[in-house]
Formats: structure tokens, sequence, C-alpha cells
């Protein structure tokens, strides 16, 4: 092990927080095998490698802590459950001729929300586009990044506080109850098989 809370983004852009760093090698088609310590203890599942050149032999495992998380929903239901507010947002908080040309609220901090499903928590508890999100509960947010460590925090069903501007006014706080999005693991014929077994 050659460092340990890293962070990592994943192809759908979601961060994984807190892997493992090792220069045990690690190949593609090695990810999901596990890594282990010389007393043949499970610590981590090896997840990705930085490649050739200078980052060659860089390579990352998911911690064992977190697969039991992960591991327990998926047994439980064949799915992975996050909290999700059912919005989406600009990613990176755009410049004041950016924000001026897409219509857009020029922000130096917060998240400003482009759509609000109408079937989502976030729609129920008062948010709207173009509203800026500033904080949840006790956590500034200071750039859209920050959202989801945030959400990480919580379940779905968690109540929560959420601070936003509109119309550049003064903050509002609205209630919100989380909803959840799965992340499916198992088709539905291949839950009920394994329920079986």
């Amino acid at each position: 092990i050659s460092g340990k809370l890293r962070d990592l983004t994943a192809p759908s852009g979601r961060k994984i927080k807190n892997v493992i760093q090792t220069d045990a090698d690690i190949n593609p088609g090695n990810s999901g095998g596990p890594l282990i310590d010389s007393d043949g203890k499970l610590i981590g599942m090896n997840t990705a490698c930085m490649g050739m050149g200078v980052s060659a032999g860089v390579n990352f495992a998911v911690s064992v802590d977190m697969i039991k998380e992960t591991v327990t929903q998926i047994i439980a239901n064949g799915t992975v459950q996050h909290a999700a507010l059912g919005i989406s947002y600009v990613e990176r908080n755009p410049s004041k001729d950016e924000a001026e040309k897409a219509g857009l609220p020029y922000v130096q901090r917060g998240v400003v929300v482009l759509n609000v499903s109408e079937t989502s928590p976030a729609y129920e508890g008062g948010l709207r586009g173009a509203d800026v999100i500033i904080a949840i509960d006790k956590w500034p947010i200071n750039k859209p990044s920050d959202l989801l460590d945030i959400l990480d925090h919580y379940k779905p069903n968690d109540k929560i506080k959420i601070s936003i501007m509109r119309n550049n006014v003064t903050p509002l706080t609205l209630d919100v109850v989380l909803g959840s999005f799965s992340s499916n693991v198992f088709s539905k014929l291949e839950r009920e098989q394994l329920k079986q077994f």
C-alpha cells in the first residue's frame, strides 16, 4: 500500500472516495479481484490502474469497509441505493460571460440547478430550475462536486434542509425528503435465481 484515502472518478463521473493506492500489479481484467495483505486477509477489491508512462504501477482498490456496505445491499435486493434529489445541475460554475449567454445565475460558490423533475423529492420540497444550492444542513457547498460528496452522508428517505439563493435574494431554506437512485447489479431473473440459491 502506497497511499490511503485517495479519490477516484468513475467513468460515470461519480467520485469513489477513500480508495487504497497500491503498487501491487493490476492489469486490465484484474478489476474485481481481491487485494490481500501478507496474512491473506482481504483488505480491498482491485478497481483501476493508471496505465503506462509516469503513472505505471499506480493502482487502486476499493476498501473492504466499502465492499461490506455495498454487498449487504446487493444481497438484500440486487441493487445499491444512493440518496438522490432528482435534479440536473451545472457541473462547473460558469464564468460571468458564460452565465450571461446561457441565461443562468452567475455564482462564485454553490451549485446552479438546471432542471428539477416534477416527480422528484426536490420539486416536492420547492426547489426549482435556476435556484443556487449553497448548503445542505451543516455543510456549505462551494463547488458543484461538493453536492455528491455531501449526499454520500445520507440515505434515501433522510430529511434534509437545503439552503438556496433564488433570484440572488436572501437565502431560503427548503425541507426535502431524499429519494433514491438504484444501481442495478443483477437483472430480475438473476435476482430470482440468487434468492433461490
